[in-house]
């Protein structure tokens, strides 16, 4: 390759000449993707210039799917001093000519194209505000920035607090349901000329939670156990063996048990707080001697809530770990070493030259599922609903290590032929006899897991379930309490969150003891503002089903005269 530089002109095109816009779709829609049924892919482009300010709409559309951006209004003589001092520019490079060439963009930013659908309204739906989206959005804006730079650190605080207790649809689906869902609504609505309300019933049917009967009118109807992990579902595996259910009943029958389970993290602390829950389960004395009623039947009804409980624990456990990672299976062998001369005489010595090497394997699932105290089976399952795999490569050593350990293997051997021969004694490492000797394998690579925004989503909706179901259908003060710390949700998210699984929540004021356990995990407050949760269990409405409980999907009015 030549050593010489070469020479490129830079040229910048004016305002006036050609002004481009560039966007990027937030939803991550690959519009190149070939692999896609619908590959048609149009965009338009609209200007309008009032007096001297100039708007831009960015229309793209893709099969059933349509895409919008707006860019701020655009004035010459608007007062720029206290706007940004960045500007956006496409720079076009020229092969032949050695030019490349700025242009300025449509706006002077990025636009970002937003997923819309006809049919489904997008607007505010207060009834109080008169003031249209895009003045409302600047006025926040403007608020914002006052009291960045004149506000103190309380305001701030404050409103950085309001702002991430704003509850935004884009943060509680992924881009496939929503996709999905918006499609079948528009789609199948035009297509087939369908029903408002079966549009709705359609629709709902594709929202983003656990798995459910919507016809069911109690609450163990509508998320039943089996339904919500595969080994449950396809049979492979029985309750009691994935979830260890016998566990929590004897935890909560016997305190040293349960000692015993807080000792070694083997369950979350909030399972521990409830384990009030599983008293009474067997239906008889245990008789095998060991106390924990292991050859005795539970109560239905008890078995049923530890199933929820185990199950809860297992996804507070993974919940705080977004990252995962499998590392590879290694198996060391490990076997005594030969006894010295005198001992080799004895039967002892006998017993040790002749000892079959013992094999342990460290890593792989079983290895991951030992460090977070759950089932090989389960923890699978896990990851399989709330995780994305990607194999790590390998090693780029690994086959020179594997070559050294069994070149190392070789030499050692011929080592203790020779010294067998000399009658002379074998040491390991520099030990005397009766020391041990171990050689490792390392096979195969590790695999890294990741949980992407939506699965998270989802796992948070398991878990609001599992604990409602725990309490057969009915939340306190307390748990909400709990479960709002365990999360790390403010309380009108985790509203929110319990509205999307068809939970209702209701406001209540409680008084508390200076010395209650829930005043002293709220830091001593004798009194809270938090909510009850109930699903399914309005007794003025027994036959009222799942599908009814969920929040109501609002379809937009045909304008009229368009």
């Amino acid at each position: 390759m030549s050593s010489k530089k070469r020479k490129v002109s830079l040229s910048v095109e004016s305002q006036e000449e050609k002004i481009l816009p560039v966007c990027y779709f937030p939803s991550g829609l690959n519009p190149s993707d070939t692999n896609d049924k619908d590959s048609s892919f149009v965009i338009d482009v609209q200007a309008k210039k009032v007096k001297k300010s100039t708007s831009l709409k960015v229309v793209a559309n893709k099969g059933e799917v349509s895409f919008l951006a707006e860019s701020e209004v655009l004035s010459a003589d608007a007062d720029t001093t206290s706007g940004s001092a960045c500007g956006y520019a496409v720079a076009v490079y020229d092969k032949d000519t050695g030019k490349v060439h700025l242009a300025p963009l449509a706006g002077n930013r990025v636009l970002r194209l937003e997923p819309r659908i006809q049919g489904l309204a997008y607007d505010p739906t207060s009834n109080g505000a008169t003031e249209t989206p895009n003045e409302l959005q600047a006025a926040k804006l403007a608020n914002k920035k006052l009291v960045d730079e004149f506000g103190s650190t309380r305001r701030r605080r404050q409103l950085t607090a309001r702002e991430e207790g704003i509850v935004r649809a884009e943060k509680l689906s992924g881009r496939g349901a929503v996709e999905q869902m918006l499609v079948d609504v528009a789609s199948r609505a035009a297509g087939q000329g369908m029903t408002k309300d079966e549009v709705l019933q359609r629709s709902a049917e594709t929202r983003k939670v656990p798995p459910h009967n919507p016809e069911a009118t109690t609450p163990f109807e509508a998320y039943p156990l089996r339904l919500l992990l595969p080994s449950l579902a396809n049979g492979s595996n029985s309750e009691n063996y994935l979830l260890e259910t016998k566990r929590l009943v004897h935890a909560a029958e016997d305190e040293k048990a349960a000692q015993a389970l807080r000792d070694r993290r083997a369950v979350h602390p909030y399972v521990l707080s409830r384990l009030s829950l599983l008293r009474g389960g067997y239906l008889g004395d245990s008789d095998n001697g060991d106390g924990d009623g292991s050859d005795n039947k539970l109560n239905p009804v008890i078995a049923r809530r530890a199933g929820y409980l185990a199950l809860l624990s297992a996804l507070l456990t993974i919940e705080s770990r977004r990252f995962l990672k499998v590392l590879p299976v290694t198996v060391v062998e490990s076997k005594a070493a030969d006894a010295t001369a005198g001992d080799v005489e004895g039967e002892e010595g006998s017993d040790k030259a002749n000892a079959a090497p013992t094999t342990t394997t460290f890593g792989g699932m079983d290895g991951l599922a030992r460090q977070l105290k759950i089932r090989p089976a389960l923890l699978e399952d896990l990851l399989g609903l709330f995780y994305e795999r990607s194999a790590a490569p390998a090693a780029p050593d690994a086959a020179a290590a594997l070559a050294e350990l069994e070149e190392d293997e070789e030499e050692t051997e011929v080592n203790e032929n020779n010294n067998n021969n000399n009658n002379s004694n074998i040491s390991s490492k520099g030990r005397g006899g009766g020391s041990s000797k171990s050689k490792s394998l390392a096979i195969g690579s590790a695999v890294s897991y990741e949980r992407p925004d939506v699965k998270k989503n989802l796992l948070t909706l398991y878990i609001l379930v599992c604990a409602l179901l725990a309490e057969d259908g009915a939340l306190a003060v307390e748990q909400f309490e709990r479960l709002k710390q365990a999360l790390k949700l403010l309380p009108n998210l985790l509203v929110v969150y319990f509205t999307e699984i068809g939970a209702t929540a209701k406001g209540r004021s409680v008084k508390l003891e200076p010395d209650s356990p829930l005043a002293q995990l709220l830091g001593g407050v004798t009194k809270v503002n938090s909510y009850t949760v109930g699903l399914l269990n309005n007794p003025l409405l027994p036959d009222k089903t799942l599908r009814e409980s969920f929040p109501a999907i609002k379809i937009a009015k045909k304008a009229g005269g368009r």
